[in-house]
């Protein structure tokens, strides 16, 4: 255990060791307080070495910024078609026939809605490369998985496959981080009953309109009819 002895409110005689400066603080009290902590009267002080540090940062930041910009435009020379693919995605440009790659399924197809979903990734993986699928731990079951596709590792990130995404909430959480980042999509499938571990990361998802689909199987209402509860996050 470390522990760090501290002043609350140091330099300002008012306040110093009190609960007060946390909420009495007033205009009139930092002058005093730079007085008595030995700092210069100045608005907003910087000193000298912290100035100096931050100088030479930068110039090792930009040199650094430049052999990457040397790196980043010889890679896109030599890989054409990857560049266009990476400037693609960043964009979220999709195919204009994306839809048309959808198989359709008639009303009256005995087809678990996990199955369906499995051959709807299929093609979408197919069109759009930075599509990456996941489950919580249920790859095998819900069959959200990108065919031929490969799982991602610390020691090969070039494969679509998140089948690690251990627990609901987990993994909704992640397929939020994902979007956020902007280059890749999200897809994951998991029980309908469990929905409610996802209920937090949903809700944010769908406030921030964030672009992930998480799909449960199909089931039967009351009346008989099939429903497919799937929980959109983007609304």
């Amino acid at each position: 255990m470390i522990i760090a002895h501290t002043l609350i409110g140091k330099g300002i005689p008012e306040v110093a060791g009190t609960s007060k400066a946390h909420v009495k603080a007033a205009p009139n009290m930092p002058r005093p307080a730079r007085k008595g902590l030995g700092l210069p009267d100045e608005h907003y002080f910087v000193s000298d070495d912290v100035r100096e540090y931050f100088a030479e940062h930068k110039k090792d930041l930009l040199a650094e910024y430049d052999r990457w910009e040397k790196s980043y435009s010889d890679w896109r020379k030599k890989n054409a078609d990857k560049a266009q693919m990476l400037d693609d995605a960043i964009e979220r440009k999709v195919p204009a026939d994306l839809l048309a790659k959808i198989p359709n399924f008639p009303n009256d197809a005995k087809i678990a809605t996990r199955k369906a979903g499995s051959e709807v990734l299929q093609p979408l993986a197919q069109a759009m490369p930075f599509l990456i699928s996941g489950s919580a731990d249920l790859h095998g079951s819900t069959l959200n998985y990108i065919k031929d596709g490969g799982d991602f590792t610390r020691h090969d990130s070039s494969r679509p496959q998140h089948s690690l995404w251990h627990r609901e909430h987990g993994m909704c959480a992640i397929m939020n981080g994902v979007s956020y980042h902007g280059l890749f999509r999200a897809s994951a499938r998991r029980s309908w009953s469990l929905t409610d571990y996802c209920r937090a990361s949903i809700r944010l998802a769908a406030l921030s309109r964030l672009p992930n689909i998480t799909s449960s199987p199909t089931i039967r209402s009351r009346s008989g009819r099939m429903v497919r509860p799937t929980s959109r996050l983007r609304r």
